[in-house]
């Protein structure tokens, strides 16, 4: 694998680890703030792991059936920005609860498709390496974003968390920008003339030759 897409793999998941481990003890937190109680608290974080596995599960279908890794990989972290922006400018639980699932969502679809690009562009000697990096990765996200958050809401408050998680995204959509795939070209084995003959053949027979046999049979 080529460096830079080893760093931007890293940078993506060392974003997308960050973040999940600095907001996570913070949801309960925002949510007995909007008055929920501990039942409602526990459903609302119980959503959470709910859209972390749906997004894991969605890219899947898309790396297998899509082949756009890359693109939603870049729209996992471009959607999220303004979906974290205005967490910090909720006044309900239910506006809470959805952009908190949608945010989830986007996150654990980024971090599948981190190691679903890094399976891909690893060689099989250099697998172990590759994934015991982006492990590192999940660790110093731990590290770093528990303390960071806490000292960013202490400083200036949750709308003001928001705000620099949402720009603290930025960097995974730079990164993915670097990431290289190949990308499945659906329409060029299309327009191959033999392709191209093929299906117009398959075309009229299915469209007219029914109607021929039918006249014939009046006959």
């Amino acid at each position: 694998m080529k460096r830079r897409q080893m760093v931007a793999l890293f940078l993506c998941a060392l974003v997308g680890w960050t973040l999940g481990n600095g907001l996570f003890p913070v949801l309960p937190v925002m949510a007995a703030r909007l008055g929920a109680p501990p039942d409602v608290t526990g459903f609302y974080l119980g959503l959470t792991y709910l859209a972390v596995a749906v997004g894991t599960v969605a890219a899947g279908w898309v790396s297998d059936t899509l082949q756009r890794r890359k693109l939603f990989l870049v729209l996992s972290g471009v959607l999220s920005m303004p979906i974290l922006w205005l967490m910090g400018q909720v006044t309900t639980l239910w506006q809470l609860a959805v952009l908190n699932v949608l945010a989830w969502f986007f996150g654990g679809m980024g971090l599948a498709l981190v190691s679903i690009l890094a399976g891909r562009s690893a060689s099989p000697g250099e697998r172990g390496k590759v994934f015991g990096t982006l492990s590192f990765a999940s660790g110093l996200g731990a590290l770093v974003g528990g303390p960071t958050v806490g000292w960013v809401v202490v400083a200036g408050g949750y709308p003001t968390m928001f705000r620099v998680l949402a720009l603290y995204l930025g960097v995974w959509v730079l990164a993915s920008l670097w990431i290289q795939d190949q990308e499945a070209r659906f329409l060029l084995p299309l327009l191959k003339p033999s392709k191209c003959r093929a299906l117009w053949e398959d075309f009229f027979t299915i469209c007219f030759m029914p109607r021929f046999y039918w006249r014939l049979a009046i006959l």
